[in-house]
C-alpha cells in the first residue's frame, strides 16, 4: 500500500491495520494541494511510518521558515478523508491563527476549522484549532475525543497544562496519536519532553536548511560590550539567567547607547527586530534609538493585542524600521522581509537562541542574507549561546573567542558555501534562491526561465492591514495561478522557488552578473519606447524593464 502526497511522493506503507477510535489508520494518506518541499514529504513518510509500526506519541523538529504548518495539515488533511477527527493546539494567538489561514491552500474545499478560544467554544468541527490555556480551562466539557491532537512549539508540552490536557484527551481516546512540532524540542527548564513522546522521527537543521537553499544566509556579527555577567544569578530552573538581575546588569544607558551605534554603523537601512531582556530594557532601547533620530517601537506582552496588530502590520509595511522586544516575537511571528536582529539579550539557552535568530531566516525577494548582530558579555560562570551552538557540526567548525573588550568584533559569513562544504554537499548540486535575480516592479517581482516562460510574483491586494500576491507561471499558450488563492509574499515566493529549482533556472540570471553593467542593447531601447517604458540606462535595467512589461501584460491578457 503506498501513500500519495499531491507532490507526487510515494512511500510503502506497513500493511498492518492500526486503528484509533475507528480510524483505520493504513487508510491515512496525507495530501496537499500545495506542493511539498521534499523534505516535507519525507516528513510525512516518517510520521507515518511510526503511527503504522505502533507508536503513539511522536515529534518532528523544524527550523523556523521550514513549513511545519504545512506539513501537520497535509497529515490533518489525510486524517479526516479518512473518517476521523483532528485537535490542534497551541499557546499563541498568532499560532492559531496560522492554520487557519493556511487550511485553505493544503486542501481547498476544507471544512471549516472550530476555534476553542476566548468566547468561542466549537470541539464539534473535524478540525479544531484550539488555545492551550481556554481547553484546559474547559476540559470538562469536552463532548468527545480526536483521532489524531498536534502540538504547535511542542517544547512547551512538559507544561502542567498540557499533561493535564493530554491526559483528559486520552481519556476520551485511549488511542488518540500525537505529532509535536518545534523547531527546538528542548526545554529551558529542564523538564523532559520524552515522558511526552516516544521519538522524534525527523529533526532539519538551520545548517541543512541554509544549505538546502530553504532559508538565507547568516552575516553575523559577534561584537563585544565590556558587560560583566559574572553577579548575574543563575536561574537553573529556567535554564538561563535570573531576568531581574540580568535586565539590571544589561539595561544601561551606555550599553543601550552602544547597541544603537553598532546598528547605526553596521545595519542602518535594514529591517530590525531587537530582543530584550524585559518590557523596560525594550522600552529605554526603543527610546534610545529615537533619541539617535531613528524610529523605534516596542511590543511587548503587555501591548494590548489589537495594538500589537497594527504595529506589526505598520512594521511589515516599513512604517517602523525598529522593534523591539521581549518574549513576544520569538514564536509564531513571521515577517520573510526581516534582514537585520539585534540581539541585545544574552542568554545560556539554545532554545531561546534559536528561536531568536529563527525569526530572520526567511526568505525573500531581493533578501542576500540576515545580519546577526550578537552583543556579547563577558561571563566566566556560565556560557553564552552564540551562533555557534546552531548545529553540532557548526560548532566544531566556528570557534569564537570569550568576550573582553569593548566594541572588539568577530564575524561569521554562515551562506550556501559555508553550510554546504561543513555537510559534504556539492554546492553546485545545490539551489541558491539568493543568487537568482528578480525585478521588482509596479505591481510585483518577475523572474525569467529563459525559455520563453516567466514567473510573476503578482500583488492582487494591498491594504493598511495585508498584501497578499499571487505566483503565476506565464507560458506560450497561457497564465497558471500557482496556488489555490491570494496568499502572503513569503509562500508565493516559496512555491515560485520550488519552480525555480525543479526547472534548473538559477544559473540564468545572478545579480552580481556582470551583463547587468553593459549598455543597453539597441533592441532593448526601441522595445521600451515602442511601450512607452523609461529609456533604460543598462542592459540589466532594460531586462527588467522589458520582463516586467510583458508578465504584466500577460497577466491582463489571459486574466
Amino acid at each position: 500500500m503506498s501513500m500519495r502526497l499531491e507532490a507526487g511522493l510515494e512511500t510503502n506503507l506497513l500493511q498492518s491495520s492500526v486503528h484509533s477510535q475507528g480510524l483505520t489508520w493504513s487508510l491515512v494518506r496525507p495530501r496537499s494541494d500545495l506542493l511539498l518541499r521534499p523534505y516535507q514529504g519525507r516528513v510525512l513518510e516518517r510520521i507515518m511510518d511510526a503511527y503504522l509500526d505502533g507508536r503513539q506519541s511522536v515529534a518532528i523538529s523544524l527550523p523556523t521558515g521550514c513549513g511545519k504548518t504545512i506539513v501537520f495539515l497535509a497529515l490533518a488533511r489525510g486524517v479526516v478523508e479518512a473518517g476521523g477527527r483532528v485537535l490542534i493546539i497551541a499557546h499563541r494567538d498568532e499560532l492559531i491563527r496560522q492554520p487557519a489561514e493556511k487550511l485553505s491552500l493544503v486542501w481547498p474545499g476544507a471544512p471549516e476549522p472550530g476555534i476553542i478560544k476566548a468566547e468561542r467554544f466549537e470541539p464539534d468541527c473535524p478540525i479544531v484549532l484550539a488555545s492551550i490555556q481556554t481547553l484546559w480551562r474547559r476540559l470538562d466539557r469536552l463532548p468527545h475525543g480526536f483521532d489524531l491532537l498536534v502540538i504547535d512549539e511542542a517544547h512547551h508540552a512538559a507544561a502542567s497544562t498540557y499533561r493535564e490536557t493530554l491526559d483528559r484527551l486520552l481519556e476520551l481516546n485511549p488511542a488518540m496519536k500525537i505529532l509535536g512540532v518545534s523547531a527546538t524540542l528542548f526545554r529551558r527548564d529542564g523538564e523532559s519532553l520524552r515522558e511526552i513522546f516516544e521519538e522524534v522521527v525527523f529533526e532539519y537543521s538551520v545548517l541543512e536548511a541554509i544549505a538546502d537553499g530553504y532559508l538565507c544566509g547568516i552575516d553575523y556579527r559577534a561584537v563585544k560590550t565590556g558587560c560583566d555577567l559574572s553577579g548575574v544569578r543563575f536561574d537553573y530552573r529556567a535554564g538561563d539567567f535570573a531576568v531581574n538581575q540580568l535586565a539590571q546588569t544589561v539595561n544601561t544607558p551606555e550599553r543601550n547607547e552602544f547597541a544603537v551605534e553598532t546598528w547605526l554603523e553596521l545595519a542602518k537601512g535594514r529591517k530590525t527586530i531587537t530582543f530584550c531582556v524585559d518590557v523596560k530594557h525594550a522600552r529605554d532601547l526603543a527610546e534610545t534609538f529615537r533619541a539617535y533620530g531613528v524610529e523605534a517601537q516596542t511590543v511587548t506582552g503587555q501591548t494590548p493585542l489589537e495594538e500589537r496588530r497594527a504595529m506589526l502590520k505598520a512594521f511589515a509595511r516599513g512604517e517602523i524600521p525598529i522593534i523591539t522586544n521581549c518574549q513576544v516575537l520569538t514564536e509564531g511571528f513571521d515577517d520573510p522581509a526581516v534582514d537585520c536582529l539585534l540581539l541585545a539579550r544574552p542568554t545560556a539557552s539554545k532554545a531561546l537562541y534559536v528561536q531568536m535568530v529563527g525569526r530572520g531566516l526567511r526568505l525573500y525577494p531581493g533578501k542576500k542574507d540576515c545580519l546577526v548582530l550578537d552583543l556579547l558579555d563577558n561571563s566566566s560562570r556560565h556560557s553564552l549561546v552564540s551562533i555557534a551552538d546552531l548545529d553540532p557540526k557548526l560548532k566544531r567548525r566556528i570557534e569564537l573567542e570569550e568576550a573582553v573588550g569593548r566594541g572588539s568584533r568577530e564575524s561569521v559569513q554562515l551562506d550556501l558555501a559555508l553550510a554546504s562544504q561543513i555537510l559534504g554537499v556539492e554546492e553546485r548540486q545545490i539551489f541558491d534562491p539568493s543568487a537568482f535575480y528578480w525585478a521588482q516592479g509596479e505591481h510585483g517581482w518577475a523572474a525569467s526561465l529563459g525559455d520563453g516562460r516567466t514567473l510573476y510574483i503578482r500583488r492582487v491586494k494591498k491594504t493598511k492591514r495585508e498584501e497578499l500576491f499571487v505566483p503565476y507561471l506565464i507560458e506560450q499558450e497561457g497564465i497558471r495561478a500557482l496556488t489555490s488563492r491570494p496568499v502572503d509574499i513569503e509562500l508565493a515566493f516559496g512555491v515560485a522557488n520550488g519552480v525555480l529549482r525543479d526547472q534548473g533556472a538559477a544559473a540564468l540570471y545572478r545579480p552580481d552578473a556582470s551583463w547587468r553593467n553593459y549598455p543597453p542593447t539597441e533592441k532593448q531601447i526601441e522595445f521600451c519606447e515602442r511601450w512607452g517604458l523609461p529609456r533604460p540606462r543598462t542592459k540589466g535595467e532594460g531586462a527588467d524593464l522589458i520582463t516586467l512589461a510583458i508578465a504584466e501584460w500577460n497577466f491582463k491578457k489571459f486574466s
